[in-house]
């Protein structure tokens, strides 16, 4: 997976993938700087929680590249791991590391990229080797 240039409409930087539509299948951890947020039951984040460590939502200088591996098994939990920077409000350019797993063993057949206060206005997902 690839994610580029992405902004949105809204005054929330947080930006996240619900595998299947579903905000309760995924545990993960992001990594924010320095700062580490766990997550149980929610989305994949992909940046910070907002505030100071949110990403700008409206400069397109971010990017993320990740693997969702063994998305088609019906029998396996679904380990994840995303990389990427984006431009945060302060301090600058932040680094982050987002991984975990998707707990069911339902099929991975859609991910959902949202933010919580609005539409997605630019950017680019690639999903490469998709079945």
């Amino acid at each position: 997976m690839l994610i580029t240039g992405v902004t949105n409409a809204g005054n929330s930087g947080v930006f996240r993938i619900a595998p299947n539509g579903t905000t309760t299948i995924s545990s993960s951890f992001v990594v924010v700087g320095t700062a580490v947020e766990a997550e149980q039951a929610t989305y994949i984040k992909l940046t910070g929680t907002g505030g100071a460590e949110g990403s700008l939502y409206t400069n397109a200088d971010n990017s993320y590249s990740g693997f969702i591996y063994n998305y088609t098994s019906t029998t396996a939990f679904k380990p994840f791991f995303i990389s990427g920077g984006y431009q945060a409000a302060t301090p600058g350019q932040r680094g982050t590391i987002s991984a975990g797993h998707i707990t069911t063993n339902t099929a991975i057949s859609s991910l959902v990229f949202s933010n919580p206060a609005g539409d997605l206005s630019t950017g680019t997902v690639l999903l490469y080797g998709v079945n």
